[in-house]
């Protein structure tokens, strides 16, 4: 059991790629369908928006995606 003063140091080897991409938090539908052309996500997540318009914009997202990548994109949105 480890006390309150203990101290846990472990090594995790990372293999990532680090871009920049600059872009607009406050994009329309057309901005963020280019902005998941550019990053080629595997998952997207939907955070601000009325419930019904980012229904549809999921469903856009994984249906337009579908086709253009060897996988799909799995889509969110805070309502789902």
């Amino acid at each position: 059991m480890l006390s309150a003063n203990s101290v846990c140091v472990s090594q995790l080897e990372v293999k990532l790629q680090v871009e920049y991409m600059s872009f607009s938090a406050h994009a329309d539908a057309k901005g963020i369908m280019q902005l998941i052309r550019m990053a080629e996500p595997r998952n997207v997540l939907l955070v601000h928006g009325e419930a019904v318009k980012m229904e549809f914009l999921k469903g856009k997202i994984e249906q337009e995606f579908m086709s253009l990548y060897e996988y799909s994109i799995t889509c969110y949105h805070h309502g789902s």
